[in-house]
């Protein structure tokens, strides 16, 4: 019994020794866990799961006929883990050759007492296999992902662009962020289609660039659109920036102006205005209208004054001549809440609601805040704003025959395994009756043909359109500036059987004044270059 109780003793004393030891060590830890920064610390976890995140790739953006748009690459990124390496002078000399820290800078980072530090994020494959190579304890490389956008400047006020981090900062890489990362669960190969064409954005974006070279304007922006379903087929603004190197540009250079900036119409508001007076049949089609080249507004002082004396005009021939009189006299005989109405039942007013961030809503006071002279001065298009493409719009009621459609950048989104996602044409409201429309195209017509817009006019395809010249406002000193307008054309073609509508505006041209003569051969470039792409139907 003895000799038992001896070993029991022994075994005991095995075991206490062995739990004292675990309890030791586990308190050691403890105490190590509390008081020094462990590789375990809740930073290295939230690099952990930022790494994981950014291994998952974008969706790509493609366009309607399946062309890369945007796509993402896999890159590496260089990290140190600043605790291993020590010193680190030497290690920061041999850096400098490959990364793009000098070797001062380096040092500074590896003098962290961190324990994972970003030393260069998303190498090249040549750069990332010179850093493996060395093999340096303390140097690490993770996969991430780098965006990249094919077409460099091509469609960048649309697509927006990515951050470091790979999430969506600007345009549709911003409003379809979630769609592109995975909405959060597990990535599936994901294509976002737009309904931008390729090809006829280049063109847009061509013509835009050769207008302001030609002009010598600041800046200028552009819509084609289907006005038969509201599809943006390209949309622009020049000067431009690539996405790929967006933080070398201004940051005023990533804004697209042509939805978010509302610029004063002129002119070619009137389509507008002479539909809005049809359609309350204010005026018929033969209704005549006097031009002495002013009409003087006695309760306000004010004498609206037109470029000529043009006598007894029809509607037609208001458009044709873009005469300030006659439209102001078509338009007096509606009260002003019947006009206000109509213009916001085109749109104006509201945001068009395009899947695109940053949209502007322009500006269409109410008429308890008009004056006497308010009425006639937004009837030709001043007192009033509109985007690019609240405009395109608008003109794309008229065009389909007086639907106004939500205008649509997403065609589709692709998924695999499944069905695909498709954006159908949204119609808001009836604008005008079809047979207001097809007057409204006849005259525009007729703009091109014999009128103010006759430098639009094309041997390959009969186009309609209407001119327009928009003084700017003087927003230091109040009034118009005398020499800065926007000078625009909107329109579409071909006439009989419209398949395209678009909208060129020129900021401050210095070379040329008129919207015929300065954006007029833009349009007509645009619109023949893409319907000849489409394959249709021309004069010959």
């Amino acid at each position: 019994m003895a000799g038992l109780r001896s070993k029991i003793t022994r075994r005991s004393l095995i075991l206490l020794v062995a739990f004292s030891f675990l309890f030791g060590l586990i308190f050691i830890v403890s105490i190590h866990l509390m008081l020094i920064k462990p590789w375990y610390s809740p930073e290295w976890g939230e690099i952990q799961t930022e790494q994981r995140e950014l291994e998952t790739p974008r969706g790509s953006i493609v366009d309607r006929e399946g062309n890369t748009l945007a796509i993402s690459t896999q890159r590496y990124s260089l990290y140190a883990n600043p605790r291993m390496i020590g010193g680190g002078w030497e290690i920061a000399r041999l850096l400098e050759s490959i990364i793009d820290l000098s070797a001062p800078e380096i040092y500074m980072r590896l003098q962290s007492d961190r324990f994972f530090v970003w030393l260069e994020r998303k190498l090249d494959d040549r750069r990332a296999r010179q850093l493996d190579e060395l093999d340096i304890p303390g140097l690490g490389l993770v996969p991430e992902y780098e965006r990249i956008y094919p077409n460099e400047e091509l469609a960048s006020h649309v697509l927006g662009f990515v951050g470091l981090d790979n999430y969506g900062l600007e345009g549709v890489e911003r409003q379809f962020d979630d769609f592109l990362t995975g909405d959060g669960e597990e990535f599936h190969d994901i294509n976002l289609v737009l309904t931008i064409d390729q090809t006829i954005q280049h063109y847009l974006e061509e013509e835009l660039r050769r207008m302001v070279r030609a002009s010598q304007s600041r800046s200028a922006m552009g819509v084609v659109m289907d006005p038969n379903s509201g599809e943006v087929l390209a949309m622009a603004n020049v000067p431009g920036f690539d996405p790929n190197e967006y933080g070398r540009f201004p940051e005023e250079l990533w804004r697209n102006r042509a939805i978010s900036d509302p610029v004063e119409p002129g002119s070619t508001f009137k389509v507008m205005t002479i539909g809005s007076a049809m359609a309350r049949g204010d005026v018929q089609s033969d209704s005549t209208f006097n031009c002495p080249g002013y009409n003087h507004f006695a309760n306000a002082d004010y004498t609206l004054r037109c470029y000529a004396e043009h006598g007894d005009l029809s509607l037609a021939e208001i458009l044709i001549k873009s005469c300030n009189v006659g439209t102001a006299k078509a338009i007096e005989q509606m009260e002003p809440e019947d006009f206000y109405r109509h213009l916001r039942r085109f749109g104006f007013g509201n945001r068009t609601g395009i899947q695109l961030p940053g949209e502007g809503r322009g500006t269409l006071r109410r008429p308890a805040n008009w004056s006497a002279i308010t009425q006639p001065s937004v009837a030709i298009g001043q007192g009033v704003s509109a985007t690019a493409l609240q405009e395109t719009a608008a003109l794309s009621a008229v065009v389909n025959g007086g639907r106004l459609l939500e205008p649509r950048i997403m065609k589709a989104k692709q998924v695999a395994g499944e069905e695909n996602k498709t954006s159908e044409a949204t119609k808001v409201r009836r604008v005008v009756q079809p047979e207001v429309a097809a007057e409204l195209r006849q005259h525009m017509r007729g703009v091109v043909s014999r009128g103010t817009g006759q430098a639009a006019s094309s041997d390959d395809f009969e186009l309609a359109g209407k001119t327009g010249t928009a003084q700017k406002a003087d927003l230091e000193r109040g009034g118009y500036h005398e020499d800065k307008v926007m000078a625009s054309f909107i329109g579409f073609g071909p006439v009989d059987e419209p398949a395209l509508a678009v909208n060129i505006i020129a900021d401050e041209p210095e070379k040329g004044r008129y919207g015929g003569e300065v954006a007029g051969p833009a349009f007509k470039r645009v619109l023949e270059r893409s319907l000849k792409y489409l394959n249709l139907n021309s004069n010959q």
